[in-house]
């Protein structure tokens, strides 16, 4: 019986000694947690300035832009020939389509003018500079237009990424019109009464709302990777029911660092939040691509999904080939017919 209960004795020191060495490890472990956790909160903050300040600078290199083309005036809709003289095709269209009067086409000095873009199956717009007395007077008679069976119109020349706010802010123009009220145009922005007019953008209204938690609860679908001539396409999607959760389902597709580190990540949403279908796309400098995507969401009636499709560039320019693979990637990633018509 002593000899048991020194043997009971022993084991009791040998677990004590087990459960005091596993204490010791928690204790290490745990304070090793909180260091990695302020660090990632540090690192987390930094993150989020650093967003903020390329943000900024990102917006003040549009704006640059902008200045150094507000001499410009592109001319969409004007006839395209083979073998034409870019210059003689605006000046026809000044005075036979405009109606400028000779007295009003000598105030107007085109220094620079051609077609934009790759010649292709459609009519390139015509970019020009021209003198400011000249676009006072372009403009004045750009009311001669009205009425005809032409869709030839004329605007400033703007960043892409400036001119698609432009264009999202349309329907509001349209609106404010039909209610005659007082519309303004300063760029891109447009004020209505005086009062700056928004927008709808991908914004997180809860600033309280910690979108790195959030988007380590969501679930992200990625297709397989398809190269084309160099250049890599992904799809990728998420399901979500809050327009406030388009960022943080941004971000968990982003936690595959090669998807952060894409040359380009075009998305798209519908969301049926209520009695309000929310939609929403992105191009990321891949001008017309997140509108192809939306489309592709429209013709399927897919609701709360997000689908990305990033893009590695390669060296090969793929030109408009890219939105088909574009497409092919979403498609691919949402389960849809390829014989889907858009």
């Amino acid at each position: 019986m002593c000899q048991l209960i020194e043997a009971l004795e022993t084991r009791m020191n040998d677990m004590d000694e087990i459960i005091e060495k596993q204490a010791n490890t928690i204790e290490m472990l745990t304070a090793d947690n909180e260091t990695l956790t302020s660090r990632c909160r540090v690192n987390e903050g930094r993150l989020i300035r650093l967003e903020k300040r390329t943000g900024d600078i990102h917006e003040e290199t549009l704006q640059m832009n902008a200045r150094s083309m507000k001499e410009n005036l592109i001319f969409q809709g004007i006839t395209e020939t083979t073998h034409e003289d870019v210059s003689n095709v605006l000046w026809y269209f000044l005075e036979n389509d405009l109606q400028v009067q000779l007295v009003d086409l000598e105030k107007i000095m085109i220094n620079r003018v051609h077609r934009m873009g790759v010649k292709g199956n459609y009519t390139r717009a015509i970019v020009a500079n021209i003198n400011d007395e000249g676009r006072n007077v372009i403009w004045k008679h750009v009311k001669n237009l009205k009425g005809k069976d032409s869709k030839i119109s004329v605007c400033t020349q703007l960043p892409r990424e400036l001119a698609e706010r432009k264009r999202q802010m349309m329907p509001h123009f349209k609106a404010a019109k039909h209610q005659e009220l007082k519309t303004k145009w300063t760029g891109e922005k447009l004020y209505i009464d005086d009062i700056l007019a928004n927008a709808t953008r991908d914004t997180i209204q809860d600033i309280s709302l910690d979108t790195t938690e959030k988007a380590t609860e969501m679930r992200v679908k990625r297709a397989p990777p398809k190269s084309y001539g160099g250049s890599t396409f992904q799809g990728s999607r998420v399901t979500l029911s809050d327009p406030d959760h388009a960022i943080p389902a941004l971000h968990a597709i982003y936690t595959d660092i090669r998807s952060a580190r894409a040359t380009h990540n075009i998305y798209a949403y519908r969301i049926q939040s209520g009695d309000k279908l929310i939609e929403h796309y992105e191009d990321d400098a891949e001008y017309g691509a997140g509108r192809r995507l939306l489309a592709l969401l429209q013709a399927n009636n897919t609701k709360n999904q997000l689908v990305c499709v990033s893009k590695w560039n390669g060296r090969k320019q793929l030109g408009t080939a890219r939105f088909n693979h574009i497409l092919e990637a979403g498609r691919q990633v949402l389960d849809i017919d390829n014989n889907t018509v858009l």
